[in-house]
């Protein structure tokens, strides 16, 4: 009697883990997601096709930092419907539509398969099931599909640099062109000056207006033409809503101001009414 009562607890035991077993068969039978393949170009210009999708791009990459930058963005098309996205470097993105806005690819441009991202300077793209997201150092993406194209990140552009030493002009009605220098730090790009100090300096020429803010929070101001300097060669003009992010420093361009801060330890703001210091 008692092994015809254990019986039916020994077969349900058996099912319970033939169950059990095809489970993990099954789970381990479930394909992994393939890792996202990363190509690092660096080249002036890459060109690629996001796999079938029928997006087209090609990444135009400033190299020369002491030069003027002709090219620095990324630029994607579609033949059907012909249309064109170009993200610059500074965050501005400009659409165009019709045969007039196409390009014609290069001999052996490549075509990446889904999910690989090339990084080109300061530019990157990440090829998808249906398309091609791209960016680059600014908070701006788009998103190019056969569908359309959508865009993000745009208010305010945050653009975030790694190097020790950065240049940019606010709004022509600012008057203020800034320059971030940043000591050497991990991850930084460029080689830095020795004995560079670590400073956020903005100034106006008219009248000649020179702020300095340290890592400190500690403010300088120099108002003699002799304390004027020149900015480099293709420095970027950055409009409203454009935050400019090095080391410790934030700068915010406004429409008639700039304001750069350390930290906590507050700092300034410089435009046509001069100087003012901010918490």
């Amino acid at each position: 009697m008692t092994k015809r009562s254990e019986t039916p607890k020994l077969l349900g035991a058996l099912l319970i883990g033939i169950v059990a077993a095809l489970g993990i068969i099954a789970i381990a039978a479930r394909p992994v997601p393939p890792a996202p393949h990363l190509i690092v170009a660096n080249t002036a210009a890459f060109e690629f096709f996001a796999a079938a999708t029928g997006v087209q791009c090609e990444i135009d990459t400033n190299l020369d930092t002491n030069g003027p930058i002709p090219l620095n963005a990324t630029t994607c098309f579609t033949i059907t419907p012909p249309r064109r996205t170009t993200l610059t470097d500074n965050g501005k993105v400009t659409e165009c539509r019709g045969v007039a806005c196409l390009a014609n690819p290069g001999i052996t441009t490549p075509v990446l398969p889904k999910n690989t991202k090339v990084r080109s300077g300061p530019h990157w793209c990440r090829t998808t099931h249906d398309g091609v997201v791209c960016g680059n150092a600014t908070s701006t993406t788009f998103n190019m599909t056969g569908r359309g194209t959508t865009i993000s990140g745009q208010h305010p552009i945050v653009i975030t640099v790694h190097q020790p030493v950065v240049e940019f002009f606010g709004t022509p009605s600012s008057g203020v062109e800034c320059e971030l220098d940043v000591a050497a730090r991990n991850g930084y790009s460029g080689v830095a000056a020795p004995g560079i100090p670590t400073v956020a300096m903005c100034l106006r020429v008219s009248p000649p207006t020179v702020v300095t803010l340290d890592e400190a929070g500690t403010i300088v101001e120099c108002h003699l033409e002799r304390c004027l300097s020149n900015a480099g060669l293709g420095t970027p003009i950055y409009g409203r809503d454009t935050v400019v992010i090095d080391g410790p420093f934030t700068c915010r361009s406004a429409p008639a101001t700039i304001t750069c801060r350390t930290g906590n330890h507050g700092g300034f703001t410089l435009g046509p009414n001069g100087i003012r210091r901010v918490a």
